[in-house]
Parts: C-alpha cells; sequence; structure tokens
C-alpha cells in the first residue's frame, strides 16, 4: 500500500500581524502582538519567531498561537521594528515580515496655555474668556482644562489651538486661574499647566472732576482740570464737543491727576465731563461733570459823583464825598478807587455807593481827579472812571 501525506506545498506561508492593537505610539516598552496566517489555515502553521532582529538568529521557533503575545521593546525613545517569520507542517518558512512602532515615554514639555492672549484683566461679566495654546510638540491628541488643579469637574477632549472657557464665579471678582494638561499620541501627559487672569467686572469709583479749585468764574480759557477715580486706567475728557482721552497717571503725593484744558472761546458757562476706563475696560456711565462760567468782558465802569456833582471845594482838608453808581449787581463786583490812575496805592474791596471824607491831594489848589474802576467775579477790570474836583482855599 502507497501512504500520501496529508499535507505538500511549495508554497511559503503568508504572515499578516498587527502590532499593540494597531497603534501607531506606545509610551511602554511592554507590548502585545498578534500574529495570523493568510492563506493557510491555522492547523497547518507549526512555529512561529519573533523578535528585534531582523535576521531572528537570536530567537527559536516556538509552537505557533494565533492568541495575543508579549513583546519587551528595546529601551530609548524612538522607531522599533518587530520582526516576525512562520513556518507551516511542510516545513517552508514565511519571509521574514515587520511591523513599526514608535517608543515615546517623554511627557510633552514645551507648551504655553495664555488666558486673553496675556491680558492682564478681563472685564466681562459672564466670566468669558480664550485661552490660547502655544507649543513646539507636534504630537499633541488631546487636551483638559479645568478651574480646579485636581480637574475633577473636567474631562479630556480633542486637541485645539484655542479653547472658550468660563471662569470659576466662586468669590466674585478677583485673580482667576486656569489648569491645563496636554496628551501626546503615546499617552503621556505633561505636567499641569496654569494661568492667571484677573476678573474685574466693575468700573472704576469714586469718579470726580474740579475746574480752577472749585472757582465759580474763570477768565481765561486755560483752565486746570483736578480729576480724581479709583482703579481708573484711562479717562476721556468732553467739552464743548471736543474730547480727548488721557492715561489717569496721579503723581506720586497727589490724590488727583491735574490736566491743563482749554476752553473754547464762546463766553459762558462751561461744562466740562469726565469718563474712566479700567484696565479690564469698564466704563463709567454716570454722569461725572463739573462747570465754570468763562467772561472776559469787563463789567461797566462806574459812574462818580464828588460833593452831589459839584466841580469844587474849599475844604481846607482836601476832604470830598464821593457817590459811586453801577449798572450791575454791586454784590457781584469789587471796587479800586484810587488819587492815582494807576491805582498803586489801592486795593479791591466790597462795592460802596458813598464814601464820605475822600481825601484828595490838598497840599496846592488846582484840578483833582480821582479814578475808580470794578473788578467782577471772573477778575476782568472795567474801564477806568474819572472825576474831576477843583480845590480853592
Amino acid at each position: 500500500a502507497i501512504s500520501l501525506p496529508l499535507f505538500s506545498s511549495n508554497l511559503p506561508p503568508i504572515i499578516a500581524f498587527r502590532v499593540n492593537e494597531g497603534n501607531q505610539y506606545t509610551n511602554k516598552t511592554d507590548i502585545s502582538l498578534e500574529i495570523k496566517s493568510l492563506k493557510l489555515g491555522d492547523s497547518l502553521i507549526a512555529e512561529m519567531k519573533i523578535g528585534l532582529n531582523p535576521s531572528l538568529n537570536d530567537v527559536p521557533w516556538v509552537k505557533y498561537s494565533n492568541d495575543k503575545i508579549n513583546l519587551t521593546l528595546s529601551e530609548g525613545d524612538g522607531e522599533k521594528t518587530i520582526y516576525a517569520q512562520l513556518r507551516d507542517i511542510a516545513g517552508n518558512t514565511s519571509p521574514v515580515e515587520s511591523s513599526k512602532i514608535i517608543l515615546d515615554t517623554t511627557p510633552p514639555q514645551d507648551i504655553q496655555i495664555s488666558i486673553n492672549n496675556d491680558e492682564k484683566y478681563s472685564g466681562d461679566e459672564k466670566r468669558r474668556v480664550l485661552i490660547y495654546i502655544r507649543s513646539t510638540e507636534e504630537d499633541l491628541e488631546e487636551m483638559i482644562f479645568s478651574n480646579k488643579s485636581d480637574f475633577s469637574d473636567s474631562k479630556w477632549e480633542k486637541m485645539a489651538g484655542t479653547k472658550k472657557w468660563l471662569l470659576d464665579g466662586a468669590g466674585g471678582d478677583g485673580n482667576k486661574t486656569v489648569y491645563a494638561k496636554f496628551k501626546d499620541r503615546a499617552g503621556n501627559i505633561s505636567q499641569i499647566i496654569s494661568d492667571d487672569i484677573i476678573l474685574d467686572t466693575h468700573p472704576p469709583e469714586q469718579g470726580s472732576i474740579v475746574i480752577n479749585n472749585d472757582a465759580k468764574f474763570t477768565n481765561n480759557n486755560k483752565i486746570v482740570l483736578k480729576i480724581h477715580a479709583k482703579d481708573a486706567a484711562m479717562v476721556r475728557i468732553v467739552s464743548s464737543g471736543k474730547s480727548e482721552t488721557f492715561p489717569y497717571e496721579v503723581n506720586e503725593g497727589q490724590e488727583h491727576m491735574e490736566i491743563e484744558w482749554s476752553l473754547d472761546s464762546t463766553e459762558g458757562t462751561k461744562v466740562v465731563r469726565v469718563y474712566f476706563m479700567d484696565e479690564a475696560k469698564n466704563r463709567t456711565t454716570t454722569v461725572i461733570q463739573d462747570e465754570i462760567i468763562f467772561d472776559r468782558s469787563g463789567p461797566p465802569p462806574p459812574n462818580i459823583l464828588i460833593n452831589g456833582d459839584k466841580r469844587f471845594t474849599n475844604h481846607k482838608d482836601g476832604k470830598v464825598n464821593i457817590r459811586l453808581m453801577t449798572r450791575v449787581n454791586p454784590m457781584t463786583v469789587k471796587l479800586m478807587i484810587s488819587n492815582q490812575i494807576d491805582f498803586a496805592d489801592a486795593s479791591p474791596q466790597n462795592f460802596r455807593d458813598v464814601i464820605n471824607n475822600w481825601q484828595l491831594p490838598a497840599e496846592e489848589d488846582g484840578m483833582k481827579t480821582i479814578y475808580a474802576k470794578l473788578i467782577d467775579e471772573a477778575g476782568n477790570h472795567s474801564e477806568i472812571a474819572q472825576a474831576l474836583s477843583l480845590i480853592h482855599i
């Protein structure tokens, strides 16, 4: 009788194998392999070799199995190649096949986050910010953000260049911290990265403006503003359609910012308003203003009567009685009266309509002149009024 072999073929087996369930990266040296025979059934495959050497001369043949097989990669990050070979029951050996995987055990390192592109403040009442992620790492795959350093309220998500975020509302305004971690394709997780921003949702407070030390009048369109506000960074000044913005800066030792300001040339009541903005761009909305009367027109000169409008006096001491009259409210002007046209010996006084026993220069007879003028509340001087009296003793 003739005995025939159950299997005879000169065709070598064909291999298919998968490394670490098809992952391209791993952060562990211990990985898994799955080897399968294509075209030939498992019962026709006798043995296999698996190793890290292309020749596989350093590993023995072992019994074939299509179960998962554990393999330890060589140390050191980088691309690793795994080699495999099959032998069937007829003794035919497959070509050595290979597959690659990248070993990466180094966590991501060069990563920075910045809230609102490194702004120091946020004034958003809903606590909304935008977080920017910058990194030279090319294999970042996931990220996680939290207002808590333990990330207990967060989940991993797909990597992106920015992240919309809500700051922690606990405690209201103040310094807020956002925490982040990043994961690469190998599953390595970075250290905790954080950034801070100050949440400030309230505009500057205690705003005030004082013109010319609270003067009621001015006869000069150049005025000085004293401005104050708590937590202000900028101030906008508005007057008669003119508007300018300045950094809010208070000199050391002072409580107010001082600014020279020019009014327009039209006389009348001038209102100057100020609006403040802080570093979080919160703006005041209440009206903060002061006003001053711009008046550079002098009052009309007074009328002077000497001794009831008599043109002469024979009083041996040269004394006369003076009557003064004005067309403006006498409570709003000051009087200067003198025997000298330059008023060198006079000073402003409250207006009086009668001055008795005014002393004229009496050293010799002759025509004597009395000069008078008015000064209004803005400091404007009237034209000089004068009256003549003849002294004859």
